[in-house]
């Protein structure tokens, strides 16, 4: 032994060196180092009984229903499930997990968070926290509910217009538990009974009817994998809108929720081989049951649905059909063409609803509470990326958000509509891989100061009044480049027309009155009174007489230098003719002559009757010559009085 030892080199003391390091490593301080793993589940649990069941009925949403009964190894309240890297990030849309005593009773909602990442065996982790801590050898149900997308491909890939699609999926027949199973069962129940084929593997694996049954399968190690394949007949179309939009509106004035989805439809079933024929397709209508073709679709709407519409790319759309019950309105829509796989169609459609059902208000905080689900409508079809946007009326303030589930992206914004000052409040929601399950109700509460109900009155009356305000300015302003003389001109002559117009009106009504005082003292036989009653009269007459020779001087002197300035800024030759304002000139002057000889004829008229009423001995050839004299002077008066308007008109021209 020595010369062993010897001859390989290894001295007692090395020996013993080794053994020591063998010994420190099986200590258990070295055993929990080395397990001293980030990514790695602590093994607090086992599932006593775990039965899985896969329903491939609607081929958009491939929807999981597991009922697991776990028990505590130690004490421990985070359960974990796992899923594959890929699946999660690609195809896993929603999974939740209830909290059950016992099998019949009903249970918690738990808390599900995504965990850390296990790259040895490439698996997402999804942290559960139970509501307590669960003592050793305690057991509890769970009850976990998951969706997936894109679960489910056609094979083969293209079919004929007539012919029936064959979807396929493959997974694990085994729940991919990071916990030991003890027993396990995994039930895939499809559309039909015409199942083409399916893994006979791992044993034991049955078919009844339109149920495959994996299992059950007993000590099932963590993280255990088996293929599970199904090929089957299935005719449902496979519907994915790669791009939702949905806008809501509220208005606290109308009382009123205006709501508009856009949608982009994609058919991902078995694509149409070769070419659509429209022959076809109208001879084999009983027959297109047994297609992937869609002819139509149904949207759920709320209840009082009003105002409803339908529009595609091209324009209204009028193949369609609303239902309003009690509980809820449906509307049914016809696409201008039959969808087949591979096919898109876009279009969007919108209404109103009253807020009652949607919008409430707190008594004590004065806060509004807006409660609507995330999606809603078009049901069993896959979202790849959906964008909520709620628009809050303006002035909504101190936003707090309740969201059922985690969003990908949350931003605020303004939103400017018609008639709107400080712009709206927005709130935009996106998340992708939607599926039913999230049609979950948003919490939104806001506050909303009572002012800002009236904003947009305010606002309107406001820009009217400004309106009308810049309308009284600008047609004050003289906004040409260089004057005009001759539009002053014009204006001038305009000003001195409307003066005289009002001092030959008021000179007919003063002789009006004139001759109205002679005939009272005349029926009065008190003529005797006439001069000192006509005088105010006559001075007042005299003094529009002094206003328009007035008035025909300034006229001619004003527009006269109006025009001496312009000629004198112009290199335009003088003209000798007479201007515009030298008529007009002399045409007032023409006129206050004879209204001045008018008058002086009345007058005269008037004296004549006053001195005879004096002399009561005339005889009756006497006063048969004064009345003749009298007739001619009043046809004279008249005729004087016809020239006057004539002039009048020259004056004041078409004002």
């Amino acid at each position: 032994m020595r010369q062993t030892v010897a001859r390989s080199g290894f001295t007692p003391a090395f020996l013993l060196a080794l053994l020591v390091s063998f010994l420190v490593a099986l200590s258990p301080a070295a055993a929990s180092a080395a397990a001293a793993d980030p990514t790695a589940v602590r093994e607090d649990f086992v599932n006593t009984n775990l039965h899985r069941i896969f329903d491939l009925t609607n081929p958009t949403i491939l929807r999981e229903h597991s009922t697991v009964v776990i028990k505590a190894v130690n004490d421990a309240k985070d359960y974990y499930l796992s899923v594959p890297a890929e699946i999660a990030d690609k195809s896993l849309a929603i999974v939740e997990v209830e909290v059950r005593k016992s099998k019949g009773e009903k249970g918690d909602k738990a808390v599900v968070m995504k965990d850390k990442y296990d790259a040895s065996r490439s698996a997402q982790l999804y942290k559960v926290k139970l509501s307590s801590t669960l003592k050793k050898d305690e057991s509890v149900y769970l009850i976990v509910n998951a969706a997936y997308t894109h679960a489910v491909h056609p094979y083969p890939k293209e079919v004929a217009q007539k012919d029936m699609q064959h979807l396929e999926h493959t997974g694990n027949a085994y729940f991919w538990s990071p916990y030991h199973s003890e027993r396990q069962k995994t039930t895939v129940r499809l559309p039909s009974a015409d199942i083409l084929r399916f893994s006979a593997q791992p044993d034991p694996v049955t078919k009844s009817g339109n149920v495959v049954t994996y299992g059950p399968y007993d000590n099932v190690e963590p993280y255990a994998k088996g293929t599970l394949h199904v090929h089957y007949a299935d005719p449902k179309a496979i519907l994915v809108v790669t791009s939702l939009e949905r806008k809501m509106e509220i208005s606290h004035l109308g009382a009123n929720l205006a709501v508009q989805e856009d949608y982009e439809l994609h058919h991902e079933g078995a694509k149409l081989k070769g070419h659509f024929s429209r022959v076809d397709y109208s001879f084999t209508q009983w027959t297109h049951g047994n297609t992937n073709v869609v002819k139509d679709l149904t949207i759920t709407l709320p209840p009082g649905a009003k105002h409803v519409f339908f529009r595609d790319t091209i324009g209204n759309v009028s193949t369609s059909n609303l239902r309003a019950e009690r509980e809820q309105s449906t509307l049914q829509i016809r696409p201008r063409y039959p969808i087949y796989g591979g096919w898109k169609y876009t279009w969007h459609h919108g209404y109103n609803v009253p807020t009652k059902n949607f919008l409430k208000q707190d008594s004590k905080t004065s806060e509004f509470v807006f409660r609507v689900p995330f999606i809603g409508g078009l049901p069993n079809v896959t979202i790849a990326k959906a964008v909520v946007s709620i628009v809050f009326p303006e002035g909504a303030q101190n936003f707090k958000i309740r969201k059922p589930f985690d969003m990908d992206r949350v931003t605020e914004r303004i939103t400017h509509t018609y008639l709107d000052t400080t712009g709206r409040p927005t709130i935009v929601f996106e998340k992708h891989n939607v599926v039913d399950e999230h049609s979950q109700p948003l919490l939104i509460t806001y506050e909303l100061p009572v002012i800002h109900l009236i904003q947009k009155p305010l606002a309107v009356t406001a820009a009217f009044l400004g309106l009308f305000l810049l309308g009284a300015i600008y047609s004050r302003l003289d906004l040409s480049i260089s004057k005009d003389p001759r539009a002053e001109q014009e204006h001038l002559m305009q000003a001195y027309r409307s003066t005289v117009h009002g001092l030959t009106q008021a000179e007919t009504k003063l002789l009006s009155k004139l001759n109205g005082i002679f005939e009272s003292l005349k029926s009065d036989r008190r003529l005797d009174d006439y001069r000192h009653a006509t005088g105010e009269i006559e001075q007042t007459i005299r003094d529009g007489w002094a206003s328009l020779l007035a008035a025909a001087k300034n006229a001619e002197e004003s527009i006269a230098h109006k025009l001496h300035l312009s000629t004198a800024d112009s290199s335009a030759p003088a003209i000798s003719t007479p201007s515009p304002a030298a008529q007009l000139a002399g045409h007032i002057r023409h006129l206050q002559r004879l209204q001045e000889e008018r008058l002086t004829r009345i007058r005269a008229m008037h004296e004549q009757v006053v001195n005879v009423s004096k002399d009561p001995g005339l005889t009756s050839d006497q006063r048969r010559e004064l009345t003749d004299a009298l007739a001619v002077q009043e046809t004279e008066i008249d005729a004087l009085g016809e020239k006057i308007k004539e002039a009048g008109k020259k004056v004041t021209g078409n004002y």
